[in-house]
């Protein structure tokens, strides 16, 4: 996969996950709030956030008490840490604009109980993930185009 066309899917997902999120969370946040934040997540490589897509999904119905953006961002820390080779500490990677260290370790430790510390991601989980993204994005492209056409032909 080229490089700008991994940048393009995940910022797809990264999109798709805090919309996803948005309306699977029970505390009431600001959508346009969230959205201010992404390029936040930017940081994070593809695989970091399908992961953490895929686990904000099965443990944002478990913890009302926080934010999408607080899981998710969250998530992207844990799989930070579980794809790279070092352990990173949280404060290292701490970003203040979406969540303090305090909170981030509470959210961290959890999701990690709703998930009873176990990590599991197929092969098939993430490219099921960026089938469906890229999916989006080519339904998207094509209602765009037809609607353009269709602006085009009424104006003449």
């Amino acid at each position: 996969m080229q490089r700008k066309e991994s940048s393009s899917i995940k910022n797809l997902i990264i999109h798709s996950a805090l919309l996803e999120l948005y309306y699977k969370q029970k505390k009431p946040q600001d959508l346009s709030g969230i959205l201010k934040k992404i390029h936040v997540l930017n940081r994070f490589t593809l695989i970091e956030v399908i992961c953490a897509k895929i686990y904000s999904n099965m443990v944002i119905a478990h913890l009302p008490q926080y934010t999408s953006i607080e899981v998710f961002f969250t998530s992207c820390i844990i799989f930070k840490k579980y794809w790279s080779d070092f352990s990173l500490k949280n404060i290292e990677e701490i970003d203040t604009e979406i969540i303090d260290i305090k909170k981030m370790n509470r959210v961290e430790m959890a999701i990690l109980r709703q998930i009873n510390y176990t990590i599991h991601i197929t092969t098939e989980q993430i490219q099921k993930e960026i089938e469906a993204e890229q999916s989006v994005d080519i339904n998207y492209q094509e209602a765009m185009s037809s609607m353009s056409f269709y602006a085009i032909k009424s104006g003449e």
